[in-house]
């Protein structure tokens, strides 16, 4: 990743932090194996380790950023989304959490949500794919 590509993503990361949304840190490590559209906790499971290659976060709700790579050869990072409890605490309940894909040069949404969102246990394919917006767009 270029430095003008890295200072991107952390520029995304921060001006979603202090809109209280999530943070970025370095995930899971999945040995470069390629992601194609399985069940994304049944490939975690198969291709991934929990080893930790240290950080970037900006406060205590930080959560895992997993590495896949797409068909294209451009790494794919499946930010977990947290969710807000009545009292404002942030949780992260499996199977609801909930992941938006990022490149280096875009975000991916999702079948029509807006959020772009998709479900730890829901199949995700190249047709759901509905459109790339590009980082630059976010700021």
């Amino acid at each position: 990743m270029t430095p003008l590509k890295y200072l991107t993503l952390i520029a995304f990361t921060i001006m979603h932090e202090v809109n209280g949304a999530w943070t970025i840190e370095k995930g899971l490590n999945c040995g470069g194996a390629k992601y194609s559209g399985q069940n994304l906790v049944q490939f975690r499971n198969t291709h991934c380790s929990n080893e930790r290659h240290g950080f970037y976060a900006l406060n205590q709700y930080s959560h895992p950023r997993e590495s896949f790579e797409d068909e294209t050869g451009i790494s794919l990072y499946f930010l977990r989304l947290p969710t807000v409890s009545q009292s404002g605490t942030m949780l992260y309940s499996t199977p609801s959490d909930h992941y938006l894909a990022v490149n280096d040069r875009c975000v991916f949404y999702y079948g029509a949500s807006i959020t772009g969102s998709v479900q730890d246990n829901q199949q995700v394919t190249s047709n759901q794919i509905q459109r790339c917006v590009p980082l630059t767009g976010y700021f």
